[in-house]
Order: C-alpha cells, then structure tokens, then sequence
C-alpha cells in the first residue's frame, strides 16, 4: 500500500513539474525583469550618494533650522520629530519643509533599512549550506521521481492516474505525460546551477549596516539666550527655555542626525544592492537556462514531427 501512494506522489510530482513549467518561467521571467530594473535605479543611487561632496559640505547644504513662532499667540513654539505645538495657547502646526527635511531622514533610514535585511534574508537562505544540499539532492531525486513513475506503471497498471488519463483521451493524456517528461529534464538541469552558484555567492553575501542609535535619554544644556538650564528629551530637536521663553535647538544632535543618516542610506541601499543582485543572479539563472531549455524541447518536437510525416 505504500508502495502505491508512493507511486502516486512520484507520478503527481512529474505532472506539476511539467505543467507547471511554462507557468513558473513565465511569472519567474516577470519578477526578474522587475528585480533588474530595480538593481538598476539602485545602482545609480548608490552613485549619486557617492558621488557627494564630504561631510563638511553636507553640513553646508543642511537647512538651517531658525526659532518659530505661533501664529496664534506668538509664543516659541516647540519642535518635535512629526510637528510643533505651542505651550502657551496649544495650537499644533505642521512642519515646515526644512525642518521636515531633517527630521524624516531617520524615519526614511529605518523604512530602507528593513527592505535590506528582508532581501538579505532571502539571498542568505538561498545561498545557506543546506539549501544548496537540497538543491545538489534534487539532481538526483528527479531521475529516482521518474523511475519510481515508471516502475509503479507497470505494477499497478489500474491505478487512479490510468482511470484519470482514460478519461482524458488520448491527445490529452499523451500532452500530460509528454510535459511532464520534458518539465523532468527541465528541472534536473536547473537544479544543476543554483547548486553550483551557492557557494560563490555566499561569500558575496553583504555585511549588515551597524546604524547609528537614537538619543539616549534626555540631556541637559544651557539656554542660549539667557544662560539658564534646559533639558531636551528623547528624540527631541529644540526645546523651550522655562526662563527667557526662546526656543534652543539641537544643532549639534541635528548634524549629527543628518550626517548619519545619510551615510546609513549609502550602506543599507549597498547591503539592499548586494543582496538584491544575488536574489536576482539566482532568478536570472533559473529564467534563462528554463527558457533555453524550454525551447530546445520544442524545437526538437517539431523536427520530430516534421521527420515523422
């Protein structure tokens, strides 16, 4: 009895791979076409980053960021990461495009930075010592796929899949088994690159951006204006002095922000890169050598068909 449903898988196996086949290759090739174009707009990013002044004519370039007012009461109003409110009469206003220039670098960062590790992640468990053993045992998998669906024909020859294909017909049934020996063939063979593209790829694997922390706590400093004590808290651009009433930035934190994000979008777009091109390389292979391989079978049935009549 096992023997049968074993039979039965290795015959459904050998089915889907070749029905399948056009399917797969066919929605391969369109993820592949996108995941270029990506690499592509990725790449000249990654050059225009590079190809910025240093750090010293970025800080040049950062906004200046001056005391605002409320347009209610006209008391200094705080700055915050998202908005500013004002203490006295609690309007809240949004961010000027300066200021939201500087405080959305972090926020931008941290969007790129999680598309990298999840690509990253694909690209590590696709070149991963165990997957590339799968992918080495599948090459001989498939020939004992297709012996275990020949012998199991023989030996249990009214099984379910002979009353499937009688009720197929014919041309139908012949076209099934036709494709799935020819999708066998097919991913025999394309098992055969990923195998081998394994090992070199993991060593091109990216290392993972160490990014710059947020502020730790809150920090105490002296008021610009009037010399009294004031305290920024976490995540905080400016605040207000309780004495003189005037807003005091954190111009220091600020570049410091603004440079670190920058640089943090330069290594996480190049772990994005690195890791994408690996994705990439691994659906381009499977596309390409498919497609040829497809192809080829083609060909060869219609010569046949053409030398047969």
């Amino acid at each position: 009895m096992v023997t049968y449903y074993l039979y039965l898988i290795c015959l459904a196996v050998c089915i889907l791979q070749g029905v399948l086949l056009l399917p797969i290759l066919f929605a391969v090739g369109f993820i592949w076409i996108r995941s270029a174009r990506r690499l592509t707009r990725l790449e000249r990013s990654i050059r225009s980053d590079r190809r910025s002044e240093s750090k010293y004519k970025l800080l040049d370039a950062l906004p200046k960021l001056q005391p605002l007012n409320c347009e209610s009461c006209g008391a200094g109003l705080l700055l915050s990461q998202t908005d500013t409110s004002c203490p006295n009469c609690d309007s809240r206003f949004p961010l000027p495009p300066k200021y939201a220039e500087t405080t959305s670098i972090r926020t931008a960062v941290g969007k790129l930075f999680k598309t990298a590790m999840r690509f990253r992640r694909v690209a590590s468990l696709l070149t991963y010592r165990p997957v590339r053993w799968f992918f080495v045992a599948m090459i001989f998998v498939e020939p004992l796929i297709f012996v275990g669906s020949l012998i199991g024909s023989n030996v249990f020859p009214d099984s379910v899949a002979d009353s499937a294909f009688a009720r197929m017909g014919e041309t139908t049934s012949t076209i099934v088994i036709g494709l799935s020996l020819v999708g066998l063939f097919i991913w025999m063979f394309l098992f055969i690159f990923p195998a081998i593209m394994s090992k070199g790829l993991r060593e091109k694997l990216p290392v993972v951006p160490v990014l710059s922390g947020e502020a730790e706590g809150s920090e105490i400093a002296t008021c610009q204006t009037c010399g009294g004590a004031v305290e920024y808290t976490r995540r905080s651009f400016a605040c207000i002095c309780g004495y003189c009433n005037v807003v005091n930035f954190r111009a220091a934190f600020v570049d410091r922000e603004h440079r670190d994000g920058f640089e943090a979008k330069i290594r996480t777009n190049e772990v994005l890169f690195g890791s994408l091109e690996i994705v990439e390389e691994y659906i381009a292979t499977v596309f390409f050598v498919g497609t040829i391989l497809a192809f080829a079978f083609v060909v060869l049935i219609l010569y046949q068909a053409c030398v047969g009549s």
